[in-house]
């Protein structure tokens, strides 16, 4: 075949897929003739010709059908399954980019090794592009999807050349698919010495390893490559990974089992990995290093280095082998610098491995001279209670050192911080707090209505100017509003979309709550329905000012402000809507006293000038003025039983389970119009609403509905937090802190949504319930006795993880709330006890550290009893510790 090739010649070996006769043909043809076929060739691909392919008998009316012939992807799909076309386009396009372009866009299944090396043998024609730039150009564009349909080419070309592979993370794990874990294939493959040294280099990529990899990779240290894999297995292993891309580095750090010289070399990457979070690595560090040191190859700062990173740690097998080397390290050489490193035991958190640490020191403390005394003073001063009264008894030679510490300093060990514990600060009752700004031009109001929109109504802040500046610029420049706003008006069915309509259109169309919208509880109704409210206002006749607007960013409102628009509203003959109204006099703050005392003691001048009022709204603000406010409600936690079938007369066998729930009866108020429901919870809704898993709402714009009362809003935040435990609804428990920072009393709702917290499933959430108890500790508004018994119910209806709790109780005491914290634990600790699981030890220890830091002298016969009984778990350790603190505070 020489230069007068027809692309028409070609067709019918196209049509047959004769990739041999096409190969040859175009190889013959010479370059010219090749790039002058690529026109017709793409023609033919893009169906500008005849299609000499089987296609779908469509029917006339089907969307696929165009001029009889089907659109371009049916056609281009069928027509690259054609392994014929397929080198022909690799013979014909005429520059790197659009042959690696063609190849890429081919690929739908993986090619025959025998497709591949026709391909090569057209690229290696005269006047091809280069091969090797194909090569690269096509492995450095390799992505993971397409491994399987373009590595075999790419990796036989890239062969063919003589090119080193590209070492990116597809092609790496081409070349282990390619290999199949084999390490004869590994050996032979032309590829393995450019990317041996970087199988290590790509995160994750070991996870996804074959479980035969390990043992193939260490076969190839047999044939000269051990170093390479030596170096990067203990890099990777440094830089760390996550557990299951850990686990098969490891595997094979043990196959490869480095000599001593070896480890001797890599002792600084070692002492690196005993930082990993993984305890696998650490342990293989310290045995590793262990065994050097035992050599004599190992210099006194890298032992107590490793003893500086390893002591604190929490796994006991690691910390003990520690101790363990330590010893043999301090009876060879009582060196002050092993001394030094052996000290920082005694901070480790776990109190049993503080113990041992101790214990160690007594056998090696006679040995130093003051200087050393100095250090276990020094170390001591951050121990009290039980470990303090170890040290003191088993450390006479360092006695008259430890005695001059300040007794009981901190909390009763390191287990909880180092150093004393601050006291908490004196804070005010109520700080003060920002001014709410309101938005001075249309453009701003535009933007914040945009913002809004995006949030989904949930920035409290940003709802209440957005709905005062369309009160306000609607009195203003009503024209000016309507022509500003329409652009942005959303087309949705949404209240805050009707309400911009309304605005716009003068016109109001109510909008439709859909399902889940009639299950949400009373709070999520209190917004909307003022936007529903100044929606049909806008229809007909908008108030020049909303009472409701926030003088605070805490929701509350100014006084004068709302006496002085009252007035106004007198005297031009206009009213507020009853859910403004209601909004603006919940939204009142409240006096220095209690609920029930007259508002005007906080509010000097504005009550008698509210009582010359005569309107209805004004007469219904000077009544709550002279009534002393809405009441605090008796909050009631009950237990009720959960069970996901509601409904009566059901007969499924799902588990039912108990639960901790509020009620409170109905706070009677005329002047209120509000949501059903939302200043009563009555106590024959309580199963109801526990057992309502489609009631969830947001509660962001919840605290500053009544900033005054965080027991309502506890109350109705209860039933959203009780699944909690399990880790849903991210950042519900985020309502705690504010609840913890508005005036009002603490009362039993709160307890209960703080005990939900600490067993919350997401770290986040028990850090909010930290914070809010921190708060409330500090300001002397809590009762840790009431959360402590709501802790022990949520402990016996098997709600409570005992873990995550005694966690939340140590940060609260490293904060310095320990008098809280004691009284907390003191009401849990019978329940924990009776019923004594994987947590509670370390409930113990939380316990032991704040009877300790708040010098505690409650006798608890649960204590004793488990204290006494014989055997040495863990259990009855950390009981006999709490008690031995106790005893030893009871003495004079």
């Amino acid at each position: 075949m020489t230069a007068d090739l027809t692309f028409d010649r070609l067709v019918p070996w196209l049509r047959e897929n004769e990739v041999d006769r096409v190969a040859d043909a175009l190889i013959a043809a010479g370059e010219p003739v090749r790039r002058a076929l690529a026109a017709p060739l793409l023609d033919y691909l893009h169906c500008r010709e005849p299609v000499p392919y089987p296609v779908p008998d469509y029917p006339m009316h089907d969307p696929r059908w165009t001029g009889g012939r089907p659109q371009r992807p049916e056609v281009e799909r069928a027509l690259r399954c054609n392994d014929a076309l397929r080198v022909a386009g690799v013979a014909c396009l005429s520059s790197v980019s659009t042959v690696v372009a063609w190849i890429r866009d081919g690929w739908f299944r993986r090619p025959s090794p025998a497709l591949a090396d026709t391909i090569i043998r057209v690229l290696h024609a005269p006047g091809r592009p280069s091969p090797a730039a194909v090569a690269v150009a096509l492995a450095a564009g390799l992505r993971s999807r397409a491994i399987d349909q373009q590595w075999w080419l790419a990796g036989r070309l890239l062969a063919a050349t003589g090119t080193p592979a590209p070492p990116t993370e597809p092609v790496l794990r081409g070349w282990l698919q390619q290999t199949g874990y084999d390490a004869a294939r590994l050996r032979a493959d032309p590829h393995t010495p450019a990317l041996l040294p970087h199988l290590f280099t790509v995160a994750r990529l070991s996870a996804e390893w074959d479980p035969a990899g390990p043992a193939a990779f260490a076969a190839l240290a047999e044939g000269g490559d051990r170093g390479v894999l030596l170096t990067g297995c203990l890099d990777r292993l440094a830089q760390g990974d996550r557990p299951a891309a850990i686990r098969p580095v490891v595997e094979l750090h043990q196959l490869l089992a480095p000599t001593l010289d070896e480890s001797a070399s890599f002792s600084r990457s070692y002492l690196v990995m005993l930082d990993s979070p993984h305890s696998s690595v650490a342990a293989l560090a310290l045995e590793r290093l262990r065994a050097v040191d035992d050599a004599g190859r190992l210099d006194t700062e890298a032992v107590a280095g490793a003893a500086l990173s390893v002591l604190p740690r929490r796994e006991k097998k690691l910390v003990r082998a520690q101790l363990a080397w330590l010893d043999a390290a301090l009876t060879r050489k009582p060196d002050p610098v092993l001394f030094e490193g052996l000290l920082a035991g005694l901070a480790n958190d776990a109190v049993e491995l503080a113990e041992s640490t101790l214990r160690l020191v007594t056998k090696h403390v006679r040995a130093f001279g003051p200087a050393e005394g100095d250090q276990l003073a020094r170390a001591v001063e951050g121990l009290s209670g039980d470990l303090r009264c170890q040290a003191d008894a088993l450390l006479p030679a360092a006695g008259p050192v430890l005695a001059a510490a300040v007794p009981d300093a901190g909390v009763s060990r390191a287990a909880l911080v180092p150093g004393p514990i601050p006291s908490l600060p004196s804070l005010p009752a109520l700080p003060a707090i920002p001014s709410l700004p309101a938005i001075p031009s249309l453009p701003e109001l535009v933007a914040a209505v945009q913002e809004l929109l995006r949030s989904g109504l949930q920035v409290p802040v940003l709802l209440e100017q957005v709905l005062d500046g369309l009160a306000r610029f609607a009195a203003l420049d009503r024209d000016g509003l309507t022509a500003a706003l329409e652009p942005v008006v959303p087309v949705s069915d949404h209240p805050m979309a009707s309400l911009l309509r309304a605005v716009v259109e003068r016109t109001w169309t109510d909008w439709t709550p859909d399902y889940w919208d009639h299950r949400r509880p009373p709070p999520y109704w209190m917004p909307l329905e003022r936007i529903r409210e100044l929606g049909q206002q806008m229809a007909t006749n908008p108030p020049p000012a909303l009472l409701a607007t926030p003088a605070t960013v805490d929701g509350h409102v100014d006084p004068q402000r709302i006496l002085t628009l009252l007035t106004a509203a007198e005297r031009d003959g206009w009213s507020p809507g009853p859910y403004d109204l209601s909004q603006a006099l919940l939204r009142l703050p409240r006096t220095a006293g209690r609920s029930g005392a007259p508002l005007d003691a906080g509010l000097p001048g504005t009550a008698p000038t509210a009582e010359a009022l005569t309107t209805p709204a004004g007469r219904a603000f000077a009544g709550w003025l002279r009534d002393g406010g809405l009441p605090d409600p008796e909050v009631v936690t009950v237990t009720t039983v959960q069970h996901r079938c509601a409904g009566p007369g059901c007969t499924c066998r799902k588990p039912t389970r108990t639960w901790r729930t509020t009620t409170f009866e109905r706070i009677e108020h005329p002047a209120l119009t509000v949501p059903a429901g939302l200043l009563a919870m009555p106590v024959a809704d309580a199963a109801t609403r526990a057992c309502d898993f489609h009631r969830k709402a947001p509660m962001v714009c919840w605290p500053t509905m009544l900033p005054g009362h965080p027991e309502i809003i506890a109350a109705q935040a209860v039933p959203e937090l009780a699944e909690s435990h399990r880790g849903d609804y991210q950042n519900q428990l985020d309502i705690l802190p504010v609840l913890a920072a508005m005036p009002g009393p603490f009362g039993p709702a709160m307890a209960l949504a703080l005990a939900y917290g600490f067993t919350a499933g997401r770290a986040s959430g028990r850090r909010a319930a930290v914070d809010a108890f921190i708060e409330l500790a500090a300001r002397g508004a809590l009762d840790g006795a009431l959360i402590g018994r709501e802790l022990a119910h949520l402990q016996t209806s098997e709600v409570l993880v005992l873990k995550r709790v005694a966690g939340c109780l140590t940060e609260a005491l490293r904060a310095g709330a320990a008098t809280a914290v004691w009284a907390a634990v003191r009401e849990l600790l019978p329940a924990a006890l009776a019923t004594a699981g994987p947590g509670t030890p370390d409930l113990l220890v939380a316990a032991e550290a704040a009877a300790a830091a708040a010098h505690a002298t409650d006798d608890l016969p649960e204590v004793t009893e488990i204290a006494t009984r014989r055997g040495r778990t863990r259990l009855i350790t950390e009981a006999a510790r709490l008690s031995r603190t106790l005893t030893d505070n009871r003495r004079p």
